[in-house]
């Protein structure tokens, strides 16, 4: 009985937050006054990372295959009125889109300025992080790209775009 009722609010959360969750989650915390470090389960910290998100911005974001291509899996929000004004106005995309993935299409088309063209946020401050501090694994397992770029070192690597071989056992 429990899995039924378990079961039954994962599908109501899911029909009611769906293709946004993540995003409002962020929303109520700003909404509190907190930042937000969101981070995706396959990003390795390999130094502190703080002193990176010092400057003026609204969004510190994590770029995936070079630009313009931020990534919703890495981002550090910070709790201003443009950040919540941002959000909500993602938020809002989201809900009109009708696409599979559409919290990162929707992210990309409004840093793209494809979308705030038309509804610009006021103040609203991001910046791209480092790519050769915040590296995508796009690149860093690309063994030319590695050979050809010795001297980056990463303070967060995202452990993405992996090439397995297959071993006989």
């Amino acid at each position: 009985m429990r899995q039924k009722v378990f079961a039954k609010h994962t599908r109501q959360l899911k029909h009611a937050f769906g293709r946004r969750m993540h995003t409002q989650y962020i929303l109520d915390i700003l909404n509190k006054g907190h930042d937000v470090l969101f981070s995706d389960v396959d990003i390795v910290w390999l130094h502190r990372p703080y002193r990176f998100f010092n400057d003026p911005f609204d969004i510190f974001i994590l770029e995936d295959q070079g630009p313009p291509n931020p990534t919703v899996l890495c981002a550090v929000y910070k709790s201003t009125n443009a950040t919540k004004q941002f959000m909500e106005r993602w938020i809002a995309e989201i809900d009109i889109f009708k696409e599979p993935r559409p919290d990162q299409v929707v992210l990309n088309r409004l840093f793209q300025n494809k979308l705030m063209i038309k509804k610009p946020v006021p103040n609203f401050k991001y910046k791209v992080l480092d790519p050769n501090r915040f590296v995508s694994g796009h690149y860093y397992f690309n063994a030319t790209w590695r050979k050809q770029n010795p001297q980056v070192k990463p303070v967060v690597l995202h452990n993405n775009w992996l090439q397995w071989e297959e071993t006989a056992d």
